[in-house]
């Protein structure tokens, strides 16, 4: 690992290459032993940005990236995301890995209306954060509280296919409900048919809903084919027309009957 700690012109100069740090669009600092961002806010042309495997505590330098689309800050030592309030163009958060222990804790993302993608555990690498282990349905009150966010965890919560997610999550739910011994009593037993039959309900509407979409814009797609093939038709008759005409006009006299 890097020794470097401090975000210094220096070293800008050394990842990226660039003079300037205001003409930085994309900067991976992963990996370098940063505790402090020192002067990353004066990167003000940033889009992408990814900060991952560091030791970075203190976000309040990146308020100033108004610009900044994609930010990783996964495995740090994150405890708030205070400073984050100000990235207005923000589309996609990594913050897996870190120290964030309940929702409210997100506060500073309630206001970023472009904000799309979050992402608090990576189930591939191992790495979470204590809210996704004291709550086991965190998503559930975190899509309350952002409600704009369409991917969380890797998985859709808005549009199609969201559905079947929620599925899937509150099969999870039962089946985490089942090992728990306190849940042994007859009155919590869970049908697993029941459930399934549920299941292949839901999944059967979200394909027929799919499947509807699908053939109306077939339809469509006919119907514009259609009408083209009649302007077609249209021109080449008017074409045939004004050719007869061409020929009947600049035709001796004599052989006009």
């Amino acid at each position: 690992m890097n020794t470097d700690s401090v975000v210094t012109k220096d070293l800008l100069k050394k990842v990226t290459g660039e003079f300037d740090v205001t003409s930085i669009i994309k900067l991976n600092a992963r990996n370098l032993g940063i505790n402090n961002l020192g002067i990353i806010g004066q990167c003000s042309g940033l889009m992408y940005l990814d900060l991952s495997e560091n030791r970075i505590s203190d976000l309040q330098q990146l308020e100033h990236l108004k610009d900044l689309t994609t930010l990783d800050l996964s495995c740090n030592r994150i405890t708030n995301l205070a400073g984050l309030e100000g990235l207005e163009s923000l589309e996609s958060l990594n913050i897996s890995g870190n120290l964030i222990t309940s929702i409210d804790s997100l506060q500073p993302l309630c206001n970023l209306k472009f904000l799309e993608s979050l992402r608090l555990e990576d189930k591939t690498k191992n790495i979470s954060n204590p809210v996704c282990q004291t709550l086991s349905n965190y998503k559930t009150p975190i899509c309350k509280f952002l409600p704009n966010i369409s991917m969380l965890d890797g998985e859709k919560m808005l549009g199609e296919g969201a559905g079947l997610f929620q599925v899937c999550d509150d099969l999870e739910a039962k089946l985490n409900d089942l090992e728990d011994p306190k849940n042994k009593d007859p009155a919590c037993d869970f049908d697993m048919n029941r459930f399934s039959e549920c299941l292949d309900k839901k999944q059967s509407a979200l394909l027929s809903e799919k499947t509807e979409k699908k053939v109306a814009w077939s339809a469509e797609q006919q119907f514009e084919d259609v009408l083209k093939q009649c302007r077609n038709l249209n021109e080449e008759a008017d074409k045939a027309i004004l050719d007869a005409k061409q020929a009947l006009w600049g035709a001796p006299k004599d052989d006009v009957s």
